[in-house]
């Protein structure tokens, strides 16, 4: 329970910042602090669990729920307008990603 807890306290807050930032999204910013999150602190024991549960099960039945929702013309319609802010806030995200991840395997983030 105490890692879905901090998992949903991570999506509110992701949500929040989405609301206020729509062109980055809630996705894209629960992916951006999960990753900062994870290297400025490694998670215990005992949060392990519920982000392990939360990451596979309910991330998967989310990803389906999603889709399920998307017609076929909706997906046409604003995918082709969507396709560079999709692309740039991919790159962004993995280039943020690549750089946190070298920052905490190197010893410079806090852990």
């Amino acid at each position: 329970m105490p890692g879905l807890g901090l998992v949903l306290a991570l999506a509110v807050a992701s949500t929040v910042v989405g609301k206020e930032f729509p062109l980055v999204g809630g996705p894209v910013t629960g992916i951006v602090l999960g990753v900062l999150l994870a290297a400025l602190k490694k998670p215990g024991a005992r949060l392990r669990p519920g982000i392990g549960f939360a990451s596979k099960r309910i991330l998967q039945a989310s990803v389906v729920l999603l889709g399920s929702q998307l017609s076929l013309a909706q997906i046409v319609h604003v995918g082709v307008g969507s396709i560079p802010v999709m692309v740039g806030s991919l790159v962004v995200c993995l280039t943020a990603a690549y750089g946190i991840g070298r920052s905490a395997s190197s010893g410079t983030c806090a852990r």
